[in-house]
């Protein structure tokens, strides 16, 4: 259910309440794999052993994960073991667009 077709609190309370109990079930020790069908990876900075997940059906609900990645392997793998999940935030960027005014400075 996406959270636009939520007509009323209790459906959107609801609703948080499902989002928070799926993500909870994702454990230190599962694989960089197992996240994928709750999250996907968020642009920007990451490392192999640190990176930012969004929730699936809305971009603003994010958890950061640590791995302890595996050894031999270059890039990020799949089998990679999640050692932390932070929890679950919110991040909701704002953009306040001010009208431009030239200033006169005397002199």
């Amino acid at each position: 259910m996406d959270a636009c077709d939520l007509k009323s609190d209790q459906d959107r309370t609801e609703w948080i309440s499902r989002v928070m109990q799926a993500i909870a079930t994702l454990k230190p020790g599962m694989a960089r794999r197992d996240l994928t069908p709750l999250l996907r990876e968020e642009g920007g900075l990451s490392t192999r052993s640190r990176r930012t997940y969004v929730y699936q059906h809305c971009p603003y609900i994010k958890v950061e994960v640590e791995f302890a990645p595996l050894e031999g392997a270059g890039d990020e793998n799949p089998d990679d073991n999640i050692v932390k999940i932070s929890n679950l935030f919110w991040n909701i960027r704002f953009t306040i667009e001010l009208p431009f005014e030239r200033i006169h400075l005397p002199g």
